[in-house]
């Protein structure tokens, strides 16, 4: 790979600015960081947030900082994740935003591969597959970035168009480590992630898809998704956190509804029509734990003034929560199969579609 000497030389803008916040996880920081600062491609830089940490955590990003001045350290009062993601990328510098998860990790050679893909096209989203880890398993995410086009670039329209052949239902465009984004169009396009919720990245990656004309997808796979206990989504579920869950999904739903009025492409529309009522069915599931709460930002009413089409299974789950809560198991399970022979299908339809689509 060509460049290697000349990219490391102090003053030259980075390619990639890799945004990492962290907050009270001292057990995986430094794996975290071991494995970015490792990289083969060195013409990088890590924002490092710290979002208001209690424990050795920010001890740990200090001692980093100052052996690598590629890290910028910024340190905050504990805003939530968004904002500090939001942070990194306003003070992000190079060319391309990598976003890694304290807890997660990467190759050693990921940088240096997703380069070799950048520095010849003109590409403002890139999607890549990505790994699961649990214990000693490491499963392959990639029924998204496996069903829309490969090795070309296309538009958002396009990709649209590729998803809404597999999905007509339960759908999001999401997580973002499936993602790689330019930063000037991150900027450009004034995409952040919403503050004072869940799943944040929802909104995020769907933005930044949607407004996209130039994405690429391949298989590189190099992003090690650590499903561990200690985050702040597979914690301990207190009922507050229940509650908070509750109405991030209704925001969800929300968002993504408003969004439909910004595009006239009737394959975008869809996707966001089948996203926000994707959040609508997650808010009822929230609900069977909380039922209409004090503390939730939204009544059964306003779930009705969304206008989504209500199966009879979720009309009984919107006017009994709790009583439907005895009979979910059930129909989770059955709803399971039918998502795990969907995407079955799906495969092989975009394995099928991609090979003829190459003839």
């Amino acid at each position: 790979m060509k460049g290697i000497a000349q990219i490391m030389q102090k003053g030259v803008t980075p390619f990639f600015s890799i945004i990492i916040p962290f907050y009270n996880i001292e057990k995986y920081l430094s794996r975290c960081l071991d494995s970015v600062l490792n990289q083969s491609f060195k013409n990088i830089e890590i924002i490092l947030i710290n979002d208001g940490s209690t424990d050795t955590s920010g001890e740990i990003a200090k001692q980093y900082a100052r052996k690598d001045d590629r890290i910028k350290l910024i340190e905050q009062k504990n805003k939530g994740l968004s904002c500090a993601r939001n942070i990194g990328i306003k003070n992000a510098s190079g060319e391309c935003c990598i976003f890694v998860d304290s807890d997660d990790y990467i190759q050693d050679d990921m940088c240096e591969k997703l380069y070799e893909v950048l520095e010849h096209k003109e590409i403002e989203v890139l999607v890549t597959p990505f790994f699961f880890v649990k214990g000693k398993r490491k499963i392959l995410a990639n029924y998204f970035a496996k069903i829309l086009p490969q090795e070309k670039i296309f538009d958002a329209k396009t990709g649209a168009d590729s998803i809404l052949r597999i999905y007509k239902n339960n759908f999001f465009i999401t997580t973002i480590a499936h993602f790689v984004f330019k930063n000037d169009y991150l900027k450009q396009k004034s995409i952040y992630f919403p503050e004072g919720i869940f799943y944040e990245d929802v909104i995020f990656c769907t933005d930044a898809f949607l407004q996209a004309k130039k994405i690429y997808s391949n298989k590189i796979c190099k992003y090690y998704y650590d499903l561990t206990p200690i985050s702040t989504m597979r914690g301990k579920a207190s009922f507050s956190k229940k509650i908070y869950s509750a109405n991030s999904y209704y925001t969800l739903a929300n968002l993504l509804q408003q969004r439909i009025q910004n595009y006239t492409d009737s394959s975008l529309k869809e996707i966001l029509k089948i996203s926000s009522e994707t959040a609508v069915d997650h808010t009822l599931r929230a609900i069977q734990k909380t039922n209409y709460h004090e503390d939730l930002i939204f009544t059964k009413d306003n779930l009705l003034n969304l206008n989504h089409k209500l199966s009879i299974l979720q009309k009984l789950n919107l006017h009994y929560p709790l009583h439907y809560r005895l009979v979910f198991p059930l129909i989770l399970f059955t709803r399971r199969v039918k998502i795990v022979l969907s995407r079955t299908i799906g495969s092989l339809y975009a394995i099928f579609f991609n090979h003829n689509s190459n003839l």
